[in-house]
């Protein structure tokens, strides 16, 4: 079912979605943070994989498009 217009958010909602995304890319940071120093730490043992990789690439990405997304509001 097609809209007759796009829906817009009420300035109570756009908020909202600020404070949520905001706190998802604090979060995402976070877990990149946290990826960065176990890739490190499992990089002087020898014991690198690709979840140590994943988590800190990942938090990384997820950060950056929740920022865009919060800003975009």
């Amino acid at each position: 079912m097609k809209h007759a217009h796009t829906p817009h958010l009420t300035c109570r909602q756009k908020e909202q979605k600020i404070v949520f995304c905001l706190t998802a890319a604090a979060a995402s940071i976070v877990l990149a943070l946290w990826g960065f120093a176990w890739t490190l730490d499992a990089a002087s043992t020898g014991t690198l994989s690709v979840l140590h990789l994943g988590s800190l690439i990942g938090g990384m990405l997820m950060a950056r498009v929740f920022t865009r997304i919060a800003y975009r509001a």
